[in-house]
């Protein structure tokens, strides 16, 4: 979920077979023990957390959302989430934690602005939500 032309083709390849998405459950997340602050070069491992639990889910939100839009009909949206979502812990065995609480505090974020646009949209047809 962390290449958009690989998610672009999923959803092509789902539109020829199925012609509709009614579902999406956006479940990837990775977690890499690297400290921000630590001496070893962070930026690959660190981008890599956020394209597939931040930036993947967005893009695959997106494309779900126009192939339910497109059919008319009604369909659900379901971000899972993490605990570290909502509040960060202290790691264990002094592992970092790094970016992670901080992708998932954006899913948080972003499945209540999801469920804003779709108000503003007057969009009765779609549900959003989240779990943890």
């Amino acid at each position: 979920v962390s290449n958009l032309k690989s998610i672009k083709a999923a959803f092509k390849w789902i539109e020829e077979q199925f012609g509709v998405i009614n579902i999406l459950v956006n479940n990837a997340g990775i977690l890499r023990d690297v400290r921000i602050l630590g001496e070893a070069e962070v930026s690959e491992k660190v981008q890599e957390i956020i394209d597939t639990n931040f930036t993947g889910l967005v893009n695959c939100t997106h494309e779900a959302f126009q192939m339910i839009n497109k059919s008319n009909d009604y369909g659900m949206i379901i971000n899972i989430n993490s605990n570290a979502g909502h509040r960060v812990f202290f790691p264990p065995h002094g592992m970092s934690h790094n970016v992670y609480p901080g992708t998932k505090y954006a899913v948080t974020a972003t499945t209540e602005i999801l469920r804003q646009e779709l108000i503003m949209q007057k969009n009765d047809k779609v549900r959003v939500t989240v779990s943890s």
